[in-house]
């Protein structure tokens, strides 16, 4: 294989993911009951053999960064020149913080320059997805691209104003790129669909140390790949598009930007189906993640009768009461006649005897009341401390005030 650096991008604030990234950075935030979502992305590097990898951080990075010394670090083969290595911002260049994507990367050449690689893989550390980067990679090298781009065929009506969206030619060049426009450009082989960006690039090295050097000497830069990288190298004819589609039937693939609150709890909610496209029990393509400590889960006699509707339930859960629908992290307990519906709890979660809950994300270590409810009336929950999200969800992030 090529010379190959990876960058995974895990340093941005994750405002729309408050109040879960109050004391946590984004990739560090939980997901479905025993990841981290940044465990997909690092995951898909080491399954496509990508065992060179910086992952630059910044806010609330503390978390991040344990989780990576003690779950990423032992995967890679060290004395083989291997690492998966947390990058802090250095401030080599100026004494600015990361001011966007493109500038995260570019306070970091001397890093990357340092392992003198031929193509450069820049990732995002906030996506839920699997996918063989080696596949993208032979495209990018046979077209000779000077940057080819990762994009997912999506409904047009589902990508206006929320994607970045390309249009390709025949021979899948990149001829325009506009960031979430309203009426999308749609690929040339469907007119129902167009191609939305992933915020996944390779780059030819050379072409990329050239062009962030360019940037942020441009006195209008944005620092941002998709605002001023990529436009400059579709003008030049040199950025060509990866169509991401599932491998098994050529649909496109499963990847969800999990940046909001509804947006974490739909993907949650995902693993749940039978044909969600994530496959997280699969051998050949496995989801990497902190091993567990926990002791196996029990379900007691007369709990949870037969459900319509699955659950996912992680090591060390003490079931007594019914849990429908819902992702449950490790060691969370749910007292007799107690009801977990449609719900992501994270780790150590306790619903005490007879409490209801619905719809809800409940973060680390939360009890809730016995008898409680939470998920039903909305000006209840938010009078007690809980937070409603655009969708109707209720996001429990600290003890609740119970009358």
């Amino acid at each position: 294989m090529s010379r190959i650096s990876t960058v995974v991008l895990a340093g941005g604030k994750g405002t729309r993911l408050e109040p879960l990234t109050t004391n946590d950075a984004k990739p560090a935030i939980p997901f479905g009951g025993v990841y981290r979502i940044i465990d997909f992305t690092l995951s898909n590097c080491i399954n496509s053999g990508l065992r060179k990898i910086f992952v630059l951080t910044q806010f609330k990075s503390m978390s991040l960064e344990r989780h990576i010394h003690q779950t990423w670090r032992p995967m890679v083969n060290w004395p083989l020149g291997e690492f998966v290595e947390t990058v802090a911002p250095q401030q080599r260049i100026n004494e600015e913080w990361y001011l966007g994507n493109a500038d995260a990367v570019y306070q970091n050449l001397f890093a990357l320059e340092k392992d003198d690689p031929q193509h450069v893989v820049v990732l995002g550390g906030d996506h839920i997805y699997q996918m063989d980067y080696r596949e993208m990679l032979d495209q990018h090298i046979a077209n000779r691209a000077a940057v080819t781009i990762g994009g997912l065929p999506v409904p047009v009506e589902q990508a206006a104003g929320q994607f970045g969206v390309m249009e390709i030619c025949a021979q899948n060049r990149v001829v325009n790129f506009e960031e979430k426009p309203a009426v999308p450009r749609t690929l040339p082989s469907n007119p129902g669909l167009c191609l939305a960006s992933m915020g996944i690039y390779i780059f030819e090295a050379d072409y990329l140390f050239d062009q962030l050097c360019k940037s942020a000497m441009c006195e209008n830069t944005r620092h941002d790949f998709a605002r001023d990288v990529i436009p400059a190298s579709i003008a030049s004819k040199e950025a060509f598009a990866f169509e991401f589609r599932d491998s098994s039937n050529q649909d496109p693939g499963y990847w969800r930007d999990v940046g909001t609150l509804d947006s974490l709890f739909d993907a949650n909610m995902d693993l749940l189906s039978d044909n969600s496209g994530l496959q997280l029990s699969n051998p050949a393509w496995p989801v990497w993640r902190a091993p567990s400590f926990h002791p196996p889960t029990r379900i007691a006699s007369g709990a949870m009768p037969p459900q319509k509707r699955a659950s996912l339930l992680s090591a060390g859960c003490d079931v007594e009461g019914t849990v429908i629908g819902s992702v449950l992290g490790p060691g969370c307990v749910i007292e007799e006649s107690a009801t977990v519906e449609n719900c992501v709890l994270f780790e150590g979660v306790r619903v005490r005897r007879g409490a209801q809950i619905r719809n809800s994300i409940i973060t680390e270590g939360i009890t809730i009341s016995a008898h409680s409810q939470i998920g039903f009336e909305s000006d209840k929950d938010i009078h007690r401390g809980a937070q409603l999200t655009p969708q109707g969800r209720t996001i429990v992030a600290s003890e609740l005030n119970i009358d």
